[in-house]
Order: C-alpha cells, then structure tokens, then sequence
C-alpha cells in the first residue's frame, strides 16, 4: 500500500483520526463505515486479515467482535497508533508492517480480508488486489472511489495539481466496476453486493459539518437515483468461487 512519505510521519498518523473522522459528519462517516463492513462481515468466523489497518479503524471492532485479525499496514506509525488504541480499549492487536502488494501469507490464508481506503494508494493495484485474492479463503471486502463520481472529479482535481511546481502528489486511483470486477474474475472472486455511500463529495459535507442536514441532502439524492449511480465511495463484498463440479 505505498504512499507519500508524509504517511510515514510521526505526527500524520496521530492526527490521523482527528483530520478523517473528526467533527459530527466525520465520526458519523466512520460509524456507518464501520457498520457496513460489520454487516457484510455477518457469519465469518474469522481469521480475518485488515489490509491497509491504518490506526484500527476496522481492526478494533473485529477485535471487539472476537474474530481473530491481524492487521497489517505499511506505516510503523500508523501500527503504533492502532496499538495504542487497541490497548486503551483493552484489546491485544496483533500489528505486522506489510505492503498490500507482496503480503507474507500462505494462500487462503484468512476467511476473509477486509480493505480499508488503500487500494486506490496503491501504485500496482491490480497486483494489489491479486495479493488480497490470494491470501483469501471466502470473503472479500474493500472499497474504491469509482471513476464516474464525485471522487472521480476530486482525483482529476488533485493529478492537476500534482503537475504544478512544487507539488509531490501521491498514487491516487479511481475505478471503475467492469474493470474491478474483471480483476476479480481472474482470481476467482464474484462480486456479491456493492454499497455506494455519498453523492456529494465527503469534502463538501467535511466542509459543511452539519451532519443532520448531509444526512437529508444524501437521502434527497440517493431518492432521486443519483448516488445509485454516481456516488462514492463504494464498498464491494466478493467471494471467492466454489470449484467447478466433475
């Protein structure tokens, strides 16, 4: 999951959680994200693989949930961060530095592997995603910004800026569903269910910070059609294929 040095930093990664899930729409995006993976998650008896753990976001409920999980991420900071969390909340964390794109497991290794905005960090993200097939027995669960959507416009803002003096931008990719699901097929995986989560984009609503009133402008838009279509993120729950029978 490679990305700009400054995810390396010390002070990235405890300001982390304030800058992505801060404010009352910040901790309530987290809270629903947190949800659905749970949900999606319903009856895996683990273990179960955090790729991309960042500070635990995921790893902490899963760990609270009593499915056995490692996680992994490839920030030593962030690790640190996910394990004092975990220890604050009486949980034992079992953190490994890992890259998405060369995961030290066995093949099948875990019943499901859940991925948390990483993929789009990573520079070889079909390889990547390949890893995360490998390494998975069942359930896959990981999420993308699609390419026709409020995050597909952000991408193209943030590659524009990148090209200016003295901007040192970071892989950041946008997707689109035939082509996820085509990489998935490769390896085996059919795509279940997908979830898109906000029409408008995230910065808006960050900016906004009026919770109750994103809440009614995203059910006016998802009413309408429009998030079905072009709303980000989206979350995507694949299993892997039973073999052919004869």
């Amino acid at each position: 999951m490679a990305r700009s040095s400054r995810y390396h930093q010390a002070d990235y990664a405890a300001d982390y959680d304030h800058d992505r899930f801060g404010g009352g729409f910040g901790a309530g995006m987290e809270q629903d994200e947190v949800a659905l993976y749970l949900r999606l998650l319903a009856g895996c008896k683990g273990p179960v693989l955090d790729a991309g753990c960042g500070t635990g976001k995921l790893s902490l409920p899963l760990l609270a949930g009593h499915l056995q999980t490692v996680s992994a991420d490839l920030s030593p900071e962030m690790l640190s961060q996910a394990r004092a969390k975990a220890g604050a909340a009486g949980l034992n964390l079992s953190g490994l530095l890992a890259d998405i794109r060369a995961l030290a497991f066995r093949d099948r290794s875990f019943a499901a592997c859940v991925s948390s905005r990483a993929l789009m960090h990573v520079p070889d993200w079909r390889r990547g995603l390949a890893e995360l097939c490998r390494v998975t027995g069942d359930l896959l669960i990981f999420d993308i910004p699609p390419t026709w959507s409020s995050s597909g416009l952000d991408a193209l803002r943030r590659r524009l800026e990148d090209r200016r003096p003295g901007h040192s931008g970071h892989p950041y990719h946008t997707f689109t569903a035939r082509e996820v699901t085509r990489e998935l097929r490769q390896h085996g995986f059919e795509v279940l269910e997908q979830h898109r989560a906000f029409f408008l984009p995230v910065a808006f609503h960050r900016r906004l910070e009026r919770p109750a009133l994103s809440r009614r402008l995203e059910r006016i838009f998802s009413a309408m059609g429009l998030t079905h279509f072009l709303g980000a993120p989206v979350t995507l729950k694949a299993r892997r294929r039973p073999p052919a029978a004869g």
